[in-house]
């Protein structure tokens, strides 16, 4: 009796393990990266969508490709004498792909052929990269070092052809069309624009300078450039002044990915929990959040060039690839709703009232530009607050209502 009652017991123990971690309808697939379950660091889908690529920490690194379509594995890199593969990437022709290994090493792939071959390594001598991106063009591919430069790699010889910087520890990089800008993000929570020449144009404290920057990326219109931070925060900035557009909380604990739907009308974000939220370039509001906590925090996310399907890459080494073509059917016919809450006067000098255009109690919370809460409430009418403590600069406020986060900018 007492060895039936263990075996009920532990039947009842998967039957709950099972139900926490089904995967939710979205989910297309869920494949394990790296045989010995080591982090999947990034994913990116080919030109045309039909294959993704992901890559992953050492030791014994493993870069693979898979079928979109039933997740299938179609190719597999690893060397044994390379750590971690930090970066992943596709040209924008979809002709080659290239991987950034940890400690410097680029690698270049023909993908023109079947199964790519490589035809470059080269030693960037950096001390250690995190990333890289491709121009524009497709004639050269830039990447990151942690001796603070960003060199330039053509991609015919495999020569370098410029370096330049300096910037701290670099955990990001993106080129903007037509690759006029290239933008890099710190470990020092900074961000910095630079021209095609290596030239400084502005160098932006986006976060504080124990939060690195974990992403950043241009739209494809080029007006704006997304970041996010360590810390969780998400960052946009106009580019034709360099000033900042919006901020806001992400993720509860790291905002570690981002990608932008080609489009621009869409992006998504990824981070701890498991969690990546799709959201609204224009309102920034998010409309959906995929969820898998079973592959902890997620490292990247990519959106493929239909737009039809989300990618991630796992902490705990997976890539997993989410249907998303009914998400965003209903966002189209979704109407975005009004703001609950009035804010003036606007820019604020001492005194802001807040008004409450809705039923229900409103949770307001006020950051400043570096994500710190000034001020937070419930609230159910209206209420003024002094802001004679307040340094000039741009402040957030953000309610959360019926699932909805909603943004008002408040200048002092």
């Amino acid at each position: 009796m007492i060895k039936f009652n263990k075996m009920v017991a532990a039947l009842c123990c998967l039957l709950v393990a099972s139900l926490l971690y089904a995967t939710p309808p979205d989910t297309l697939w869920v494949k394990k990266v790296h045989p010995e379950g080591n982090g999947c660091n990034s994913v990116a889908f080919s030109k045309d969508g039909s294959q993704l690529l992901a890559g992953t920490n050492c030791h014994n690194a493993f870069a693979k490709l898979y079928q979109v379509s039933d997740g299938s594995e179609q190719w597999t890199y690893t060397d044994s004498s390379l750590m971690c593969f930090m970066d992943a990437k596709f040209s924008p022709n979809g002709e080659r792909f290239a991987i950034m290994e940890e400690f410097g090493i680029l690698l270049v792939f023909d993908y023109t052929i079947s199964p790519p071959k490589r035809i470059a390594q080269v030693d960037t001598r950096s001390n250690a990269s995190l990333a890289l991106t491709f121009t524009p063009d497709n004639k050269s591919i830039i990447t990151s070092g942690f001796d603070d430069s960003i060199r330039v790699f053509n991609l015919l010889t495999n020569t370098q052809t410029l370096a330049f910087g300096t910037h701290n520890n670099i955990y990001a990089i993106a080129t903007n069309m037509p690759g006029s800008n290239i933008a890099t993000g710190s470990q020092n929570g900074s961000v910095r624009i630079w021209d095609n020449l290596g030239n400084l144009v502005r160098n932006i404290s986006a976060f504080s300078q124990s939060v690195p920057v974990r992403s950043i990326a241009f739209t494809p219109d080029g007006t704006r450039l997304f970041c996010t931070g360590q810390n969780g925060l998400f960052k946009s900035y106009f580019t034709d002044t360099w000033q900042l557009d919006t901020a806001f909380l992400a993720h509860q604990s790291t905002a570690t990915g981002l990608s932008i739907s080609t489009d621009g009308l869409w992006f998504a974000t990824s981070g701890g929990q498991g969690k990546a939220t799709l959201w609204s370039s224009k309102t920034y509001q998010p409309f959906h959040t995929l969820e898998l906590p079973m592959l902890g925090t997620l490292n990247g996310v990519a959106i493929a060039p239909n737009a039809k399907q989300v990618a991630v890459a796992s902490s705990l080494g997976y890539a997993a690839l989410f249907d998303i073509q009914d998400i965003l059917t209903g966002v189209k016919q979704h109407a975005v709703s009004k703001n609950p809450i009035s804010v003036y006067p606007n820019p604020v000098s001492n005194l802001l009232w807040i008004d409450v255009n809705h039923g229900e109690p409103v949770q307001v919370k006020i950051t400043n530009q570096l994500g710190q809460v000034v001020w937070q409430q419930m609230l159910t009418s209206s209420q003024q607050i002094s802001t004679n403590e307040w340094k000039s600069g741009c402040y957030f406020i953000q309610c959360l209502v019926d699932e909805q986060i909603h943004l008002t900018k408040v200048l002092k």
